[in-house]
């Protein structure tokens, strides 16, 4: 289990490296890293990232490209050949999929070897439901499962092109009155209601009102009570890209999490120019939440927000993992931990990648969630990664935390052939690939406001008839 998680951290501090030595944020980087200066033949010497043509297949999403330990006439001739050749063999034995690391990432296991599933619970409803039903007795989750078995409303915001409009307030109430909800658009528009979570009577039509990002005239319409779907256009306004990243890591450094800070600390300098080359415009900052549990040494650590990579490793690299002890952990302190950070509220993806394997305690079950609520009143996207040996406490939390803010489940597979046996999720449809892939994945979906599907060759196996 530790090699696993372990992994699974560099897989997450890889694409931390990924996106901030792609877009040029880090302070060390302008002060003389001329990696992307370079010419073409010294790239070919000092680099192992090969992007491909996107007509061919492969590219910043995928496979594809240069092998890293094919020969080059242009490396051949150069001075230093037989060293550079000796690093492209090193570098091909760790190269998976497509993403290779960069030369100078340190010691310790490369990316590219974690293996993981997903599923979008607001896509395919009837598993959640499925698992609900079988789970629902389970005191860990109290009363819980039973709000989300109800009614659901994913309501899309777009402007007068058709375009998703991020950062739209919307407000739902029944058309009887009574409270609302007022919930904040993501980047792709959506927004998910689920009005016995929300408090909202589900007996009656909903009335919604939205206001578009930075003001103006809101658009009020009624929505049928039974309806799953629902788009509201604004026609007087024009979606604008998206321009910046607020990145969040939640990790538990209980006892079992030792070996992975010391990959962490080792790692942090692995592919590079992906992100940058497909959205070279976005302004990325990062936080930080490590976790452990009531009675040890610290309960969470928090990191607000820095648009320095260098600044980032320095955290990981002073924390050490202790305590914990009996499975449940500080779930609900870390959530509101991450409330706290200082997001920034103007059109942003804001993403939270929470890597656990265990529950909240059962009597902290409602903060946590409560927690949940506050970050999805924020906007901001969750995609948990369920490590080995998760129960299902842990899968409720994670499934439920995505649903409400339009991410996805994300939980690792024995495909990689490293680590313990892990837990199979109560799915029966999903694709298989590599979790670095997924994640870089997953992010440019949030930045481009659309859902980008695997691409065919970064698929490993198949369960069933996936999304």
């Amino acid at each position: 289990m530790r090699l696993m998680r372990s992994l699974t951290a560099v897989a997450f501090f890889a694409v931390l490296a990924l996106i901030a030595a792609g877009c040029g944020r880090d302070k060390a980087s302008s002060k003389g890293d001329k990696t992307f200066d370079k010419s073409p033949e010294e790239r070919k010497a000092e680099t192992w990232y090969a992007p491909r043509d996107d007509k061919k297949g492969g590219g910043i999403l995928g496979g594809g490209g240069s092998a890293p330990g094919m020969k080059d006439k242009g490396v051949a001739e150069m001075p230093g050949a037989k060293e550079i050749e000796a690093r492209e063999a090193k570098a091909a034995e760790a190269h998976v999929g497509g993403v290779t690391p960069v030369g100078g990432a340190g010691k310790g296991p490369k990316s590219g070897i974690v293996t993981a599933g997903s599923f979008d619970d607001n896509l395919d409803r009837a598993p959640f439901r499925s698992f609900l039903k079988q789970f629902g007795q389970d005191s860990a989750v109290r009363n819980l499962p039973g709000q989300f078995l109800g009614h659901r409303l994913v309501l899309t915001v777009r402007d007068g092109g058709n375009r998703p409009v991020g950062n739209a307030k919307v407000n739902i109430a029944s058309v009887d009155g009574g409270p609302s909800v007022d919930l904040i658009s993501r980047t792709d528009g959506r927004v998910v209601f689920i009005p016995a979570w929300d408090r909202i009577a589900p007996d009656a039509d909903f009335r919604v009102t939205v206001t578009p990002p930075g003001g103006g005239n809101p658009v009020r319409q009624t929505v049928s009570r039974d309806a799953v779907e629902h788009t509201v256009q604004l026609p007087s306004v024009e979606a604008a890209p998206v321009r910046q990243l607020d990145l969040v890591l939640v990790v538990d450094t209980t006892g079992s999490m030792g070996d992975e800070l010391e990959y962490l600390k080792s790692e942090l300098r692995s592919i590079a120019r992906a992100i940058h080359d497909r959205f070279p415009q976005v302004d990325q900052r990062y936080g930080l939440v490590f976790y452990r549990d009531e009675g040890d040494e610290y309960v969470t650590r928090r990191f607000d927000f820095t648009t320095s990579l260098d600044e980032v490793r320095k955290k990981v690299q002073a924390q050490s993992a202790a305590g914990g002890g009996d499975p449940p952990e500080a779930v609900h302190r870390a959530f509101e931990d991450a409330v706290d950070l200082k997001w920034r509220t103007s059109h942003a993806a804001r993403v939270l990648f929470h890597i656990a394997d265990a529950p909240p305690h059962a009597e902290h079950m409602n903060r946590a969630m409560n927690a949940v609520n506050a970050l999805r009143k924020k906007g901001i996207a969750i995609y948990p990664v369920a490590a080995s040996g998760y129960d299902p406490p842990t899968e409720f939390v994670m499934r439920t935390s995505a649903l409400l803010t339009g991410g996805q489940f994300l939980f690792l597979t024995d495909d990689s052939g490293v680590g313990n046996a892990h837990a199979e999720p109560h799915l029966t449809n999903y694709h298989v690939e590599r979790l670095d892939k997924m994640m870089i994945r997953l992010i440019a979906s949030e930045l481009a406001g659309k859902r980008i599907p695997a691409e065919r060759g970064d698929i490993l196996r198949t369960v069933g008839k996936p999304q």
